[in-house]
């Protein structure tokens, strides 16, 4: 169809606006893209078809190209991207540049295969002319031939013996070249040839809605086994899965669960993964194949068309939370969005689940399911207690120190507060000889205890904020993460209440509730661009006002402030 038509088309950059582009074909919402801004090129996808400009005419660009082999974004995608903005305050271009990536892969993925089956084809070409030149000799060899043999029959004086014997040699020369013929007649390429695949368009087909159960939770060591078990199902229909974790530690060890059984329908997405690995992966995902996706929050960016299941472990995890940069989403609220928007089955896996997710049970949103039992409990150590009778030696209590010397494995120390070198040759002289590691919190998350006997925490008040109205509940989850890491856990602290159980989930919950804190309202806080400090922190009622309420906070936003939706 030809005449000038205008687009709006999503670029990934930190635009408050999305920009309107010319095109003189009609392009389609979802459409890849490339088009110019501030004079370099960007991979958009097209957001509004027949936009109305509002700008004048002569500031609106060209398109630059389409690229019509490359699969349109899905509707339920776009709803997706769409809901992120809205929600969590930010542009859908801002959004867009957190998707980018998975898209990007997935075309280097497409134009690395149409450049294998171009140079597969060019070989191929190449063998089937010389195939074609032999078979072209090879006939005119066997015409000369023919010929000869009727110059032959034509001479008189033949006795029919000679006759008879030439005309049986002018047959079996007639069906070589007959033979000769046909080859080159099936090598010869064909005119005209429908293509075997029709270029661009929508490749993914959306599936009709299906009818899904409520979100799982599933509470205590056992959760894997279920979660490899719905896993099956799901793909043995033919669906598609997503497996999300909060860290490359928790995603290795699904993947070692899960990989014996499901084989290569296991796929890996996130860091530590190759471009090449996340296009094949994304591409296949496109296509429609049966296949389950292990990856850390930025899985929720993959083009899924058949999902069925998301499964999220560790769900607790404030790891879930982007906190770096717009869209500031988190990670685990964002994949049961999609899950609704795929009408797939959701499973919540944790040790102790967030009071968000106690909430939606408490409110029949959600089941929990309890498997496994509860994990050992730690031993505590008061910091406070031990040292006013002596028994803190630098930073370990005498009582930790002779359980370590004890413990039959290797040791994970895990430090706050400490200074490594002075911890370091405290260690030495402590415990010289002993098999032990230290790590912060974060690298124990991101790499695991490595098999550990033993997880010690020296300062626990380090780990856990104090001022933050969460710290009792991140204690709480603390705990039940750390005993499911190593059969043995010690905690000194100064504030035993916090880590040793007797303030539970249930005492967190009524106090939330009396003083109007999450998970009974949603919190929007404005911070500073440059420092991340809290400008101001506004607390709003979950119901029907909740949109609205946070757009007049965006509109009366300083100039150089952000908004921090649901923070961790």
């Amino acid at each position: 169809m030809q005449g000038q038509h205008f687009v709006r088309v999503l670029v990934p950059l930190r635009l408050d606006w999305i920009p309107v582009y010319r095109t003189e074909s009609q392009l389609r919402r979802g459409q890849i893209v490339d088009v110019p801004f501030s004079g370099r090129l960007y991979t958009g996808t097209v957001w509004e078809v027949d936009a109305a400009p509002d700008v004048p005419d002569g500031q609106i660009l060209h398109i630059a190209s389409a690229d019509s082999g490359i699969p349109d974004r899905d509707g339920r995608e776009l709803e997706f991207w769409k809901f992120l903005s809205a929600y969590y305050l930010c542009s859908p271009c801002e959004v867009y540049r957190a998707a980018l990536p998975a898209i990007k892969s997935e075309q280097a993925e497409i134009r690395r295969r149409r450049k294998a089956e171009a140079m597969a084809a060019s070989r191929q070409e190449a063998e089937t002319r010389r195939m074609l030149d032999r078979l072209t000799a090879a006939a005119g060899r066997i015409e000369l031939r023919l010929e000869a043999v009727g110059t032959k029959l034509a001479a008189s004086h033949r006795s029919q013996a000679v006759v008879s014997r030439l005309e049986e040699q002018k047959a079996a020369l007639e069906r070589q070249l007959a033979e000769k013929r046909s080859a080159i007649s099936g090598l010869s390429p064909k005119r005209n040839a429908p293509p075997s695949e029709a270029p661009g368009g929508n490749a993914r087909e959306s599936t009709p809605p299906r009818q899904k159960a409520r979100p799982q939770v599933i509470i205590g060591a056992g959760r894997s086994s279920r979660y490899l078990e719905a896993v099956r199902e799901a793909l043995s229909a033919g669906g598609q899965v997503l497996i999300l974790c909060p860290e490359e530690a928790f995603r290795r060890r699904l993947q070692e669960t899960f990989a014996p059984a499901l084989g290569h329908q296991l796929h890996i997405a996130g860091s530590g993964v190759s471009s090449g690995q996340r296009g094949r992966t994304a591409l296949a995902l496109q296509r429609g194949e049966s296949l389950a996706v292990a990856s850390t929050k930025t899985g929720i960016f993959l083009p899924f068309n058949k999902l069925s299941l998301v499964i999220i472990d560790e769900e607790q995890d404030a790891l879930f939370k982007q906190n770096d940069s717009a869209p500031r989403y988190n990670g685990r609220d964002a994949a049961i969005k999609l899950a609704e928007l795929h009408s797939a089955d959701v499973i919540l896996g944790s040790p102790c689940p967030s009071l968000e997710t106690m909430h939606n049970c408490l409110t029949g949103k959600f089941d929990m399911i309890s498997d496994g039992g509860s994990p050992a409990r730690p031993v505590i150590v008061d910091t406070g207690e031990e040292k006013k009778k002596n028994g803190m030696s630098g930073y370990f209590s005498r009582r930790l120190a002779a359980a370590i010397r004890k413990c039959p494995g290797s040791v994970m120390l895990i430090r706050g507060w400490e200074k490594p070198d002075e911890l370091g040759e405290e260690i030495a002289l402590m415990f010289p000889g002993k098999d032990m590691k230290v790590a912060t919190l974060t690298e124990l998350k991101r790499n695991g205890s490595s098999g550990a006997s033993m997880i010690a925490v020296l300062q626990a008040d380090a780990l856990v904020s104090k001022d933050d109205f969460r710290s009792d509940e991140r204690a709480l989850q603390l705990v039940a993460v750390l005993c499911g890491m190593a059969p043995e856990v010690w905690i000194q602290t100064s504030v035993r209440e916090r880590f040793d159980g007797s303030r539970t989930a249930a005492m967190l919950m009524d106090e939330r509730k009396k003083f109007n804190f999450p998970p009974y309202t949603r919190i929007v806080d404005i911070r500073r661009a440059r420092t991340g400090e809290i400008v101001s922190r506004h607390f709003l009622a979950r119901d029907r006002s909740l949109a609205s309420r946070k757009a007049e906070i965006l509109a009366s936003m300083p100039q150089d402030c952000y908004p921090d939706v649901d923070p961790a």
